[in-house]
């Protein structure tokens, strides 16, 4: 048989499995997802920092890049696809390895700009309303640049024609996600020259 069961204080959630033949215990699954864990990585320009990832507990048993408890707003970053489907980028252990660090070094950054904004201006997300925004990393569509998609609250970030690198420097996240906070703070026109930085 299976069971699900849950508590509010603390928030958690298991699938527990009987045998419905002798009553005996078979397996217990978290079904819990813990946000906002920390974790460390070695960014590309900035050297060993600290991210918020998340648990996926059952089923996935890994972590993506998102923090989706923050109290400002969620940064969730994954690998860009120009089609429909996003891939997400996950680590089995919390210490993320070398092959995210284009992910790891733009989610970083994505997280800094939003930590300045809320912790020197009181800015609670890109609205002062918690608004989150999604980071998608190395568009081949964006080979040397970034930018800030207004109409989705999505930062894509290309790589650089030299070496393959992400252009994901933390100077240049914060750059893009200043765009989505002039977006609900500044009531620029669509004209492009306004949005311009």
């Amino acid at each position: 048989w299976r069971y699900e069961i849950g508590a509010y204080v603390p928030r958690e959630s298991y699938e527990v499995y009987i045998n419905a033949t002798n009553g005996h215990l078979i397996k217990i699954n978290s079904m819990s997802v813990a946000c906002g864990q920390n974790g460390s990585c070695n960014t590309l320009y900035n050297g060993s920092q600290i991210i918020s990832a998340n648990w996926r507990g059952a089923f996935s048993w890994n972590y993506n890049l998102s923090d989706c408890v923050n109290i400002i707003a969620n940064i969730h970053t994954k690998w860009y696809s120009p089609h429909a489907w996003t891939r997400e980028i996950t680590s089995s252990s919390d210490n993320w390895a070398y092959e995210d660090q284009h992910g790891t070094t733009c989610h970083w950054g994505a997280e800094t700009a939003r930590d300045y904004w809320y912790n020197t201006w009181g800015i609670k997300g890109l609205d002062n309303n918690k608004a989150g925004v999604t980071v998608m990393v190395d568009d081949d569509e964006l080979s040397d640049n970034s930018r800030f998609d207004t109409k989705s609250n999505v930062i894509q970030v290309g790589t650089l024609s030299s070496n393959g690198s992400t252009v994901g420097a933390l100077d240049i996240m914060g750059h893009e996600y200043t765009h989505g906070v002039s977006k609900y703070t500044a009531g620029f026109t669509q004209d492009p020259e306004s949005w311009a930085l």
